[in-house]
């Protein structure tokens, strides 16, 4: 800054001078950069830091305004400043010891607003993390991934990712997941398996193989057991992935149901009423109070039969503008006239359920705002 007023004045005399003075702070700055770019490749050069709650950052406020009067006020007596020191240590101790040692026993799911797409973070206790999806915009350069999953997940204070789900290789599913590999410990990746060729999944395997991260093709019938409360397992697809043509790849989405001890949610990636009809062999096991309904909202999904079985009481649309008429209006009136309560990402932004295993919270962005 100083060179540059420096270089500024002198030019006003002498343009040489001046010339040579802003060459000398060109590589001044470059050495600064070199610098910064060197540290920052080391180990531990930056943390990622969770963002702190209301109650947080309201607790932190109050003690520093009471550290600052009861050293700063003269009038106070020495014992007094120590009682003071010693409840606010007991009070900082007790908070971080309940946070540590006592944590929240909820289940959370993110139902992230990714425009037209699915992104959906489920995080257990015991920082257990499953994201189903990444969402993605194949008709746009914007990089959900980077610009929305990674900060959405960083915010949460997320470094590892338990497990990973692609329900099936659409790109509105697949792209967010790119940077969330390159970025993220990722413990397993669940996937369809599909044959597909475009340049994304491509990328999507060679990540998952340059990092070693174990990689399961799914099936119906597997089962995933986390906790003594928390369980998933597969509905779909019903088939070895050789038996869809790429113009059938939203019927071979995973479909996951979750179970959180009495809670259960049913996410069913892009599913039509062709797979639905045959998820019906699975009866009972489809009924769900949480349902992410099918294929964002089209007509094609969520048909009168599997909404009877699955019998929800909470529907969560994910969808954002677009030109395919998502979601459809029979679609939405199918739920309504079941008294099934309707979220949307595209009206509430994202929708975060809550669930102690009984009871549900639902909170939006809307709300927030």
């Amino acid at each position: 800054v100083i060179l540059g007023f420096v270089t500024f004045f002198i030019g006003l005399v002498s343009i040489f001078l001046a010339g040579i003075i802003a060459n000398i702070n060109y590589l001044v700055l470059n050495l600064i950069t070199l610098i910064a770019k060197s540290f920052s490749s080391l180990p531990f050069a930056f943390i990622y830091v969770a963002q702190p709650s209301i109650m947080v950052i309201i607790l932190y406020y109050l003690m520093v305004f009471f550290i600052i009067e009861m050293f700063y006020k003269k009038t106070l007596s020495q014992k007094i400043k120590k009682k003071a020191a010693l409840i606010v240590l007991a009070i900082t101790l007790l908070i971080i010891i309940v946070q540590v040692f006592y944590p929240a026993d909820n289940l959370k799911v993110n139902f992230i607003n990714v425009g037209e797409g699915d992104c959906i973070l489920i995080e257990a206790p015991n920082k257990i993390n499953i994201l189903i999806d990444g969402g993605g915009t194949p008709q746009s350069d914007f990089d959900v991934g980077s610009k929305i999953v990674v900060p959405y997940l960083r915010r949460k204070g997320i470094n590892e990712i338990d497990l990973l789900v692609l329900t099936h290789p659409h790109l509105d599913h697949l792209e967010g997941l790119l940077p969330v590999l390159m970025e993220f410990k990722v413990d397993m990746v669940l996937d369809s398996g599909l044959p597909c060729d475009s340049s994304e999944y491509k990328e999507f395997i060679s990540l998952i193989l340059k990092k070693g991260i174990p990689y399961h093709k799914a099936k119906a019938g597997d089962n995933f057991i986390f906790s003594n409360n928390l369980e998933i397992f597969l509905l779909n697809p019903l088939y070895d992935s050789d038996f869809y043509e790429e113009s059938d790849f939203n019927n071979a989405s995973i479909v996951v149901k979750l179970f959180y001890k009495n809670a259960d949610f049913l996410f069913t990636g892009d599913i039509e009423e062709t797979a639905e009809k045959k998820l019906l062999v699975w009866q009972n096991i489809l009924q769900s109070d949480i349902l992410k309904v099918g294929h964002h909202g089209s007509t094609s999904s969520t048909n009168l039969q599997f909404l009877d079985k699955v019998n929800p009481s909470i529907a969560v649309i994910t969808v954002g503008k677009n030109h395919f008429g998502h979601p459809s209006q029979k679609t939405i009136e199918r739920l309504e006239d079941k008294n099934i309560q309707i979220y949307r990402t595209d009206e509430d932004g994202t929708i975060i359920i809550r669930t102690n295993g009984q009871e549900y919270w639902i909170r939006t962005l809307r709300e927030n705002n």
